[in-house]
């Protein structure tokens, strides 16, 4: 048989099993002898009244229980990371069991229960995806996937895949940065990297007018700077040239506009920076911009188009506070002078990155992905 794609749900104690294997459950939250054990590839599982994970069919998820490897030479040793584990417990009389993991039994095998279980959040280092794209789509469709990730914390953010039909047979990647993630690469197996991008959040709650600056650097050929300038009453600036002074200001108005309408602003004014021929240039069909404002949410995200050679990697800083000077912008680890420490979106590998800049004067006449 051939196993199914992975699905996400909305329910954290939802679980799945890549490759062979089965959960083990039993009729019983705490068994004794007698109780039955049953095996089971769903892995649909709610939380009790009593903390213990139970599934639709009433049985209980069971497991290895899991301690710090003490050098025991007959435990059952399970590697997470960089860190070794031993299968064992203590027991009611507070003596140490080594688990047979061959021995299926009320001894050998323990109730999951949430209530009794604690330690440090582990972040996600690792995602896999399996999935079917149409060659049916014209060239130009789009299709999403969303992955749920955590943080050091323990809290759960979305990141969402983008594949983006480039020619018969051939998919283009992206990610859109999950919510308050400040830098997002993704690598190849080499370890060098093929796509990056940067995102700035704004808080919803804040007392207005919002004001201050967002700083960036990028550049395809050299580095070009953007001063982003958000004040009461300024005038609003949409043109940028090069040349520095005031020629790399841009600004927008925020008096009397709505947060929605001062991202859609501060988004079209850094794709404006970003897609000049002397910073990344003209940007890929697909997605047709190198900064946009992130659909149904209060950020805005940026795309790195400059390679290796001869690129520079996309900084930002940020200081926008509110009229009672709360910081307003998410990213903003403060540094010297008020501003955020700054956040760095790497450059793209010469040959593995997802976009290629290096045409005529360091950009093409129009956007051209490159294979993967």
């Amino acid at each position: 048989d051939l196993q199914g794609l992975l699905q996400a749900t909305t329910s954290a104690t939802d679980v799945a099993m890549s490759g062979q294997g089965f959960f083990v459950t039993n009729e019983a939250a705490n068994p004794v002898s007698g109780d039955q054990f049953a095996y089971t590839r769903a892995g649909s599982f709610r939380v009790d009244r009593e903390g213990y994970l139970q599934n639709a069919g009433g049985f209980y998820m069971q497991g290895w229980p899991l301690a710090g490897f003490d050098g025991s030479q007959t435990a059952a040793q399970v590697q997470v990371g960089e860190d070794i584990y031993m299968k064992s417990y203590i027991d009611t009389q507070g003596d140490r069991v080594l688990i047979n993991d061959n021995v299926i039994d009320a001894r050998n095998l323990q109730p999951l229960n949430i209530q009794t279980i604690g330690g440090t959040a582990s972040p996600t280092t690792t995602v896999s995806i399996g999935a079917n794209l149409s060659s049916d789509s014209l060239v130009g469709s789009t299709e999403r996937v969303n992955n749920l990730i955590f943080d050091s914390l323990g809290n759960a953010h979305n990141m969402t895949y983008e594949f983006n039909k480039v020619a018969t047979n051939s998919w283009g990647l992206t990610i859109e940065p999950p919510a308050q993630a400040a830098v997002i690469e993704l690598e190849t197996t080499t370890g060098v990297t093929h796509f990056s991008a940067g995102r700035l959040d704004f808080l919803d709650s804040f007392t207005a007018p919002i004001t201050g600056t967002i700083e960036m650097t990028a550049g395809g050929a050299g580095a070009q700077t953007l001063n982003l300038i958000l004040g009461s009453g300024v005038a609003d600036d949409a043109a940028w040239a090069v040349g520095g002074g005031a020629n790399s200001n841009m600004a927008v108005d925020t008096n009397n506009r709505t947060l929605s309408q001062i991202l859609d602003l501060v988004a079209t004014r850094v794709n404006t920076f970003l897609s000049d021929v002397a910073v990344q240039g003209a940007p890929p069909t697909v997605p047709g911009n190198w900064a946009r404002r992130i659909p149904g949410e209060n950020g805005l995200s940026f795309t790195q188009g400059a390679r290796t050679t001869g690129g520079v990697a996309i900084g930002f800083t940020a200081k926008v506070n509110d009229a009672a000077t709360n910081s307003v912008v998410v990213q903003n680890e403060v540094g010297g002078g008020g501003f955020s420490a700054g956040y760095s979106v790497p450059v793209l590998d010469d040959t593995r990155g997802w976009f290629n800049v290096a045409g005529g004067g360091g950009f093409p006449a129009a956007g051209t992905l490159i294979q993967t």
